[in-house]
């Protein structure tokens, strides 16, 4: 789990999603909102995605895991949006690993 600090609430925080820069691939999409001083995460796994509760949480685990053990080494600052698409449910979290940390570098 990551920590408050890190952590934004999308209903709080809708316009991140509106006005931000969007980098994506086939498996997620990153909506992020530069903003100084403060790094803070959201993520976002629809019922298109996962229809059983059991695997959206499966898969929301898994990025929220893979960005907690690299929060130090992330340069971003701001707000950052974690959409997951269709078919990521079938990856391994190494596989996500490394899509999540080649999106973040091109923020």
């Amino acid at each position: 789990m990551l920590p408050p600090r890190n952590r934004f609430s999308l209903s709080r925080d809708k316009i991140s999603l509106r006005a931000g820069k969007r980098v994506e691939n086939d498996q997620l999409r990153l909506v992020a909102k530069s903003e100084g001083g403060f790094f803070k995460v959201a993520i976002v796994v629809s019922k298109k995605v996962a229809a059983r509760a059991v695997d959206r949480n499966r898969i929301r685990r898994l990025i929220t895991e893979v960005i907690r053990e690299h929060i130090g080494g992330i340069k971003f600052q701001g707000f950052l949006t974690v959409i997951a698409k269709q078919n990521i449910a079938k990856f391994k979290k190494n596989q996500i690993e490394s899509k999540i940390l080649k999106l973040i570098e091109k923020l």
